[in-house]
């Protein structure tokens, strides 16, 4: 029965590994009482090897039904070697133009992962700490269940 179970999970590994090729990075942070405060910022570290190629940059939210705004602003702050620093606003839209939840739905729980910037090159390679922040008018961002960061290699 131990056999199965160890050859079962390393079967899902598999598959869910193959699913995408040029995935680099893909991390989430569940967060405490599925709220996303903004004294609460989430920090992914991320390594690069490979500064000849392009990447997509990814932001994934897992929310649940009843989350209130239309869409999150966020801050990403990047910190890499020999003191790279960067600083970007991007938008998450929540909603769509009918008012319909954007992501893939089970139940009453929403996985939305959406391309905030195609194309991003490194010219070092190393450690990139993304350390991501709302910049919403209310503190708390209620019925937020996970933040993450995915980065994926474009096809050559």
């Amino acid at each position: 029965m131990k056999n199965s179970s160890i050859f079962l999970v390393v079967i899902v590994a598999f598959l869910l590994s193959s699913c995408h090729p040029n995935r680099v990075f893909r991390e989430f942070n569940e967060l405490p009482d599925y709220v996303w405060e903004k004294n609460n910022p989430q920090s992914f570290e991320v390594e690069i090897t490979d500064i000849k190629a392009s990447y997509d940059l990814i932001v994934g939210v897992r929310y649940a039904s009843g989350f209130q705004n239309l869409a999150i602003q966020l801050n990403s702050n990047v910190i890499g070697p020999n003191e790279y620093k960067t600083n970007e606003v991007y938008s998450i839209s929540i909603v769509d133009a009918n008012g319909k939840y954007l992501g893939e739905p089970s139940l009453d729980i929403w996985d939305l992962e959406t391309i905030v910037k195609e194309g991003i090159t490194f010219t070092e390679p190393g450690t990139y700490t993304y350390t991501l922040t709302h910049l919403m008018p209310n503190d708390k961002l209620y019925f937020t269940m996970e933040v993450g960061l995915i980065l994926d290699k474009q096809s050559e």
